[in-house]
């Protein structure tokens, strides 16, 4: 399904045939370049003399709630519908029920009703930042029992007929794809043979246009490879479907939500 504001050049298609439009993984990088939020980042590091290039675990993050906020994906909500009319729905879905536990305070449901209504929460995990589902009911009681140490709630979902899953393999393949130009190789060695001609002044040109080339292309590469959601934003994606029946949610309005908290039993 449409984004509701995105970059604006993909035009709502899945994400292969976007990546097959924009011509390759360097033409996303592109697109990444094209969003305010690179900007914005581009700018804080100037300004912090480059340190937000060395940190490899906030950057990304950093981003991720960036181009989220960007795209309207913080505010966005899910169509919630009723117990009868969800499975019906759920029914006409591409992919299978999914179900999150949050934990509650004792015999309350506010994390439950945020989710229906509040600002979209942003977890983290190995596999990418956004909200972490699952297909096994199990699973998500666990999670929302705290270890059996208490109460929780389970929400209910599907994804719509229309919304755009991203396969997380798919991404790594598309992330690992970005090698590092071969110009780099070539200024690289042209820097050497100057140095071995005697051509100081020559070589020493060549390190700093190199150093400033790989300094331009490294910053893009790290923020998008170190998380695969950023890299699943970049071609609309409104979920990625993660390995062990994982997907994650960017965006809700993608989602179709049981009104009333799932009441798990064992076998289901």
């Amino acid at each position: 399904m449409a984004t509701p504001a995105g970059p604006g050049s993909g035009g709502g298609l899945p994400g292969r045939q976007m990546v097959q439009a924009l011509g390759s993984a360097h033409a996303v990088v592109e697109r990444f370049r094209s969003t305010e939020t690179y900007r914005r980042f581009k700018q804080e590091d100037i300004a912090q003399g480059g340190r937000l290039r060395g940190n490899r675990e906030m950057v990304p993050r950093e981003i991720f709630q960036s181009l989220m906020e960007e795209f309207g994906f913080i505010q966005s909500k899910p169509e919630v519908v009723s117990e009868a009319e969800f499975d019906d729905l759920a029914a006409t879905s591409k992919h299978p029920v999914l179900y999150r536990g949050v934990r509650e305070s004792e015999g309350g449901h506010q994390q439950f009703q945020e989710f229906l209504t509040g600002d979209h929460f942003l977890g983290r995990g190995i596999q990418g930042d956004g909200t972490y589902t699952t297909t096994d009911a199990q699973e998500a009681a666990r999670y929302a029992r705290k270890r059996d140490r208490g109460s929780g709630s389970i929400i209910k979902m599907a994804l719509k007929p229309d919304a755009n899953v991203i396969d997380i393999k798919w991404i790594e393949e598309l992330s690992m794809s970005r090698e590092k130009p071969s110009l780099f190789k070539k200024m690289f060695k042209a820097a050497y043979d100057a140095y071995d001609r005697g051509d100081e002044d020559r070589a020493l040109k060549l390190e700093k246009l190199h150093d400033k080339m790989w300094r331009k292309w490294n910053i893009d590469n790290q923020a998008l490879r170190n998380d695969s959601s950023n890299w699943a934003l970049m071609v609309d994606a409104d979920a990625v479907k993660g390995f062990g029946g994982v997907y994650i949610i960017l965006n809700r309005e993608a989602l179709w939500v049981q009104d009333k908290p799932y009441q798990y039993k064992p076998g289901d």
